[in-house]
C-alpha cells in the first residue's frame, strides 16, 4: 500500500514506479470501484490500452429519464450537466451557522447589558458581526455549489475539457487524450451518518486528477463513460 498524506498525484507516480518495478498489477482504491492496471499499460493512455486490450466498442443506449443534454458540434460532443440543486446538507449547515450567530449575538447582548462601559453597544455588534460571517460564508458556499454548470467537451481528437459555471463566469481545464489514463465512475456503496455521498466520474491522468457529475445518478455517469470511451477508442 502506497501512501502520500494529502497528496493523491504523488502517491500514484510512486505505486506506478513501484507497481513497474515489481511487475505488479495497480490496485487504486481511491475510489469505491478499483480501478485496475496491468505493469506493461502504465506508460499507456486510456485509448492506447483500450485498443490494446481489444475491448470493441459499443454505444450505448441513452438511460430513461435522462438530464444530461448532450450536443454536436461539427466533430466536439458536449455533455451539458444540470445543476445540482440545494441538498439537505447545505440547509443543515446553514442552520449551524445560524445557531452560532444567534449565540454570538446573545453572548454580545449580555455583554451589553451587564456591562457599564460607554464601549458595551460596541462590542456587543462587534460580537454579532462575528457570528454572522458564518451564516454569510455558509450559504455562499452552498449556493455556488448547488447552482454550478458543467460541461464536458470530448474534441475530435479525443481530448477532455471540462467547463464550470457559476453566475456567467466559467472556469475551464482540459486533458489530452494522449495523457488521459483512467476514466471511472465512483458509487458510494453506503451513505455517511451525516450529509450524502454523490456518484462521480474520475478523470485522471499522472498530473491531473478531477471529479464532476455530482448532479445526476450513477446510471446517467456510466452511460457518459462508456459513450466517451467509445468515441475515444473510435478515433
Amino acid at each position: 500500500i502506497v501512501q502520500a498524506q494529502g497528496n493523491y498525484l504523488l502517491a500514484r507516480r510512486l505505486a506506478e514506479d513501484i507497481a513497474r518495478l515489481l511487475r505488479m498489477d495497480l490496485h487504486d482504491r481511491t475510489s469505491n470501484d478499483v480501478a485496475i492496471r496491468h505493469p506493461d499499460e502504465l506508460d499507456l493512455s486510456l485509448r492506447e490500452r483500450l485498443l490494446a486490450r481489444g475491448v470493441e466498442a459499443h454505444l450505448p443506449p441513452a438511460p430513461d429519464n435522462q438530464k444530461v443534454r448532450v450536443t454536436t458540434d461539427g466533430e466536439t460532443m458536449t455533455f451539458n450537466l444540470p445543476r445540482l440543486g440545494f441538498l439537505p446538507v447545505h440547509s443543515l449547515v446553514i442552520v449551524l451557522s445560524m445557531g452560532f450567530f444567534v449565540m454570538a449575538g446573545m453572548f454580545g447582548l449580555a455583554f451589553a447589558t451587564n456591562s457599564n462601559s460607554s464601549g458595551a453597544n460596541i462590542v456587543a455588534a462587534f460580537f454579532g458581526c462575528i457570528g454572522l460571517i458564518p451564516v454569510i460564508m455558509s450559504f455562499a458556499i452552498s449556493h455556488k455549489v448547488a447552482n454550478t454548470l458543467e460541461t464536458l467537451s470530448v474534441s475530435e481528437h479525443g481530448d477532455l475539457s471540462l467547463t464550470r459555471t457559476y453566475l456567467s463566469r466559467g472556469k475551464t481545464k482540459s486533458i489530452p487524450s494522449i495523457n488521459l489514463e483512467e476514466l471511472l465512475v465512483d458509487h458510494p456503496q453506503k451513505q455517511p451518518p451525516i450529509g450524502v455521498a454523490l456518484p462521480r466520474i474520475y478523470a485522471r491522468s499522472d498530473s491531473l486528477s478531477w471529479e464532476f457529475g455530482t448532479s445526476v445518478s450513477a446510471e446517467e455517469l456510466d452511460w457518459m463513460v462508456a459513450v466517451i470511451k467509445y468515441r475515444i477508442a473510435s478515433l
